[in-house]
């Protein structure tokens, strides 16, 4: 019980949609959360709350992007996101 009960926690953050033209949407789980986007080069672009529920995306140029949850214990969470 005590797994399963840990993997239906496991991944409950959601970044979306993907690929992406304007804007970025988040559900986070924890308010708390840092959200932090970096280029596939590693260069952070923005770095914002988990209370906020979108990001305008559009000044971005086109191409991948790695969207990292940080909750407050440290637990990362990384989604790859292509924008339009």
């Amino acid at each position: 019980l005590t797994a399963s009960k840990q993997e239906q926690t496991e991944r409950n953050n959601r970044v979306y949609p993907n690929p992406a033209k304007d804007q970025l949407q988040f559900d986070i789980v924890n308010p708390q959360s840092k959200v932090m986007i970096y280029t596939i080069e590693g260069k952070l672009m923005e770095e914002t709350r988990g209370d906020q529920k979108q990001l305008d995306i559009s000044g971005y140029p086109s191409g991948m992007y790695f969207v990292s949850v940080i909750e407050p214990n440290n637990k990362i969470e990384t989604f790859k996101i292509v924008k339009k």
